[in-house]
């Protein structure tokens, strides 16, 4: 596990590496998980572009982030990440569908934005930092604080791994939610990495806030409202 801290008052997150017992206590009981696996994207269809309608998915949006030209010929979907037009070269790469992330830079790469007010991601990978580090998320929390997270260094032809991202449970205890995870390049370098089974994590408190439970002075309300709607009716009925 490693923990990353975007600087006083910023939002604090641990990273797991094939460690999803590790990851599901962090985010601790109760969690309401989504998850997305690509199978009902198009083959080879393009990443929605920068500034437009993005893709949306199950529990999150997606669409290219910054404006520098592709390096490896564009983020897309594919039904085969291990097949010959998506990541051909390592021969660990999965057949399976997923999506192929072209980063190029800090000024390229993709905008994940969730749905929900999610406290966690997790998703499985192939090809991410082969040799060393060539890309990385910046992760916006819901209090506007940007923190920088790595991923693990790989050796090339690396088999497929799963990576979970996760708030501080001081973060997460403070009402604190992921906003955008913006994957992009880190600066002059350049790769293609695939991923896929994406999910995103928040718990009832937090998904409770889109249908808000009536607070005890909600309650209070409604019950003298109740009371003074019977005394009239009581009032009205002796005047019978």
């Amino acid at each position: 596990m490693m923990i990353f801290g975007g600087g006083a008052g910023a939002a604090t997150f641990q990273t797991f590496i094939d460690n999803e017992p590790g990851f599901l206590t962090a985010v601790g009981p109760g969690k309401i998980v989504k998850t997305e696996d690509f199978s009902t994207a198009t083959d080879m269809t393009p990443v929605a572009p920068a500034g437009g309608s993005p893709d949306v998915w199950n529990g999150f949006t997606v669409e290219v982030y910054g404006s520098n030209s592709p390096a490896y010929g564009g983020s897309r979907y594919c039904f085969d990440l291990g097949g010959p037009s998506c990541i051909k070269w390592n021969a660990s790469a999965p057949h399976i569908h997923g999506l192929y992330g072209d980063f190029n830079g800090p000024n390229l790469g993709l905008s994940i934005k969730p749905d929900n007010q999610v406290i966690a991601f997790s998703f499985d990978f192939v090809d991410w930092n082969d040799f060393g580090q060539r890309s990385e998320f910046i992760v916006i929390a819901s209090d506007g604080s940007a923190t920088t997270v790595t991923g693990p260094v790989n050796p090339g032809g690396a088999p497929p791994k799963k990576f979970g991202v996760t708030l501080s449970a001081a973060d997460i205890s403070a009402g604190r939610y992921i906003t955008e995870i913006r994957w992009v390049g880190v600066a002059g370098n350049a790769e293609v990495v695939g991923f896929y089974n994406f999910k995103t994590v928040t718990n009832p408190v937090l998904a409770s806030s889109i249908s808000p439970v009536p607070s005890l002075s909600t309650w209070a309300t409604v019950f003298l409202s109740f009371i003074l709607f019977a005394v009239a009716i009581f009032n009205r009925r002796r005047h019978f």
